[in-house]
């Protein structure tokens, strides 16, 4: 199914430069936002699709490898992602790196996460271009309710 890739990441000669390293982290984040909203999308079916299996993140753990808590977050997430379109969107167009939506995840919880839904359109642009550091201090103001200005 994914051959091409694998064979792009196989062949792919690493150039050792502060750009070039950039650039590669920016696209493994995109492939991690395409990854998480196929997690978002399986999560949704996956009663369905399994019925009588083990929560997906337990699925994942054995599956794919992944510790406890990787598999955990990769759900949460994506299951955040499936309410927040325009967060989604953000990280998909590389606009908001993973690490931000991380910060999304981890400071926005799940009390406020319809208020997040809601607010969206107004603070992920705020969040655009800011560090990680900034994107959790400006999220921190968000969830005290000081809307941080664009």
């Amino acid at each position: 199914m994914f051959e091409q890739l694998a064979g792009a990441i196989a062949d792919l000669q690493m150039p050792t430069e502060p750009a070039a390293t950039v650039e590669a982290i920016r696209l493994h984040d995109r492939l991690g936002a395409r990854v998480s909203v196929a997690i978002g999308e399986l999560d949704a079916r996956w009663s369905q699709l399994r019925p009588g299996e083990p929560p997906l993140a337990t699925w994942l753990r054995r599956q794919a490898r992944l510790s406890y808590t990787d598999a955990e977050w990769l759900v949460l997430t994506a299951r955040r992602l499936r309410e927040w379109p325009l967060t989604r969107r953000a990280w998909l167009d590389g606009v908001l790196s993973s690490s931000q939506v991380g910060a999304v995840v981890t400071n926005v919880p799940a009390t406020l996460a319809g208020r997040w839904a809601s607010d969206e359109r107004d603070v992920v642009p705020v969040l655009i271009g800011l560090s990680v550091t900034d994107t959790a201090a400006a999220l921190r103001r968000w969830a005290a309710g000081d809307l941080p200005n664009a």
